[in-house]
């Protein structure tokens, strides 16, 4: 790695005060100040870089890291904006008159594996026990039958399955505030969407098989 500016000045001044050269005379060929030259000239045999610093402390204390996770981990719907507002509002940060911000929470969350993405939550369909049962039933019937064999005759009766669906269809949906949005110089002149008190819905059935679709 190439050292830094400053690393470069400290050695030429290492260097300079080897060869018996005075404060005033390095921090006039080196136009720096003599306060910077003489604290440099007591490192000669030391190292050109800097230490290492600390650095500005974190607001993410253990104790608050401990909180993040109890709150935010495995749950559901639980955002960094919501995590910030219960710890500025908490006893232990009013106290000590203490502010985190959720870009904080969040960076800290990215640096975790467990926080780096969010997932949504897949939505399973609840199936009742007769449910079950009658799944289980008509699987069994096929396999007695012969449906699921691969001859002529099963090919047939695979055919005559009616697989059917069904939807509801809302006709007077309310629209998402947040996406259905009208720019304009005048906002008392925007025409209110009008929907039903009472929504409106139809129920939408379908079947398909190998002869065509009802």
């Amino acid at each position: 790695m190439a050292p830094t500016k400053r690393e470069h000045a400290r050695s030429q001044v290492q260097a300079l005060v080897k060869i018996g050269k005075s404060v005033r005379d390095i921090a006039r060929l080196l136009k720096m100040s003599p306060t910077t030259v003489l604290k440099w000239k007591n490192q000669t045999d030391g190292p050109v870089s800097d230490a290492k610093r600390s650095g500005r402390p974190s607001k993410v204390s253990p104790q608050t890291k401990r909180k993040i996770r109890e709150w935010m981990k495995d749950k559901v719907g639980v955002g960094t904006r919501a995590v910030a507002k219960r710890l500025n509002f908490s006893e232990c940060y009013r106290s000590i008159n203490k502010n985190i911000s959720h870009m904080t929470i969040s960076r800290h969350c990215r640096s975790l594996d467990w926080g780096r993405r969010s997932y949504v939550a897949r939505i399973k369909p609840m199936l009742s026990e007769k449910n079950i049962s009658d799944r289980i039933k008509f699987c069994e019937r096929l396999l007695k039958e012969g449906y699921t064999e691969d001859a002529p005759a099963a090919r047939i009766l695979r055919a005559h399955i009616l697989f059917t669906d069904e939807s509801l269809v809302e006709l007077h949906s309310i629209p998402n505030r947040q996406n259905a949005r009208i720019r304009k110089a005048d906002p008392s002149s925007i025409k209110p969407t009008q929907v039903p008190k009472f929504g409106v819905k139809i129920m939408v059935a379908g079947g398909i098989s190998r002869y065509g679709k009802t």
